[in-house]
């Protein structure tokens, strides 16, 4: 707020998520840093059991945030009905509900994406709206105050460039 500049080379967002899977070692259920669960059917080790939301692991990774649990969630539902809808492993968008700052994130998946840097677009006051690119490619963005409300088309832009990313590797 004062003009300060502060050069980063790591963001956290949130920090001291971690799955807690005794219950699921108790049960004899496959386990690494989460209960492992098929993104196909969201089942885990025994047919009979699903897992969704933080405790399960997909591929190596663990999905803290309500976005995604819930598209978790439709495909576990999708596959007990017999219909499958696999969980697609997207980026996760957050939304921090506060009164009194608007903040949407997508952070990128360096994992997936590779390197790129954030690119200040917007600034009004309390309303900032930042997007890390890579290649030229949306592959995050960070939004406060009314610049929030551009979260659904920005993340949309997100899943459609890297779609047609995956489709070309």
């Amino acid at each position: 707020r004062n003009g300060e500049v502060l050069e980063t080379d790591l963001v956290i967002s949130a920090a001291g998520l971690k799955p807690n899977s005794t219950l699921a070692e108790k049960a004899d259920l496959a386990t690494n840093r989460g209960i492992i669960a098929n993104k196909n059917t969201m089942q885990t080790s025994d047919p009979h059991i699903y897992a969704v939301g933080d405790c399960a692991e997909i591929e190596g990774r663990s999905y803290f945030y309500i976005e995604p649990i819930k598209r978790q969630a439709f495909s576990a539902a999708a596959s007990i009905a017999g219909v499958p809808a696999p969980f697609e492993l997207l980026p996760t968008a957050i939304r921090v509900k506060t009164s009194s700052l608007a903040l949407n994130i997508c952070p990128p998946d360096l994992s997936v994406i590779g390197f790129g840097g954030w690119t200040l677009i917007e600034e009004d006051g309390d309303a900032c709206h930042m997007e890390f690119r890579v290649g030229g490619k949306l592959a995050g963005y960070a939004l406060s105050g009314a610049f929030a409300a551009r979260a659904n088309e920005l993340y949309q832009r997100l899943i459609e460039e890297r779609r047609s990313a995956m489709a070309v590797a």
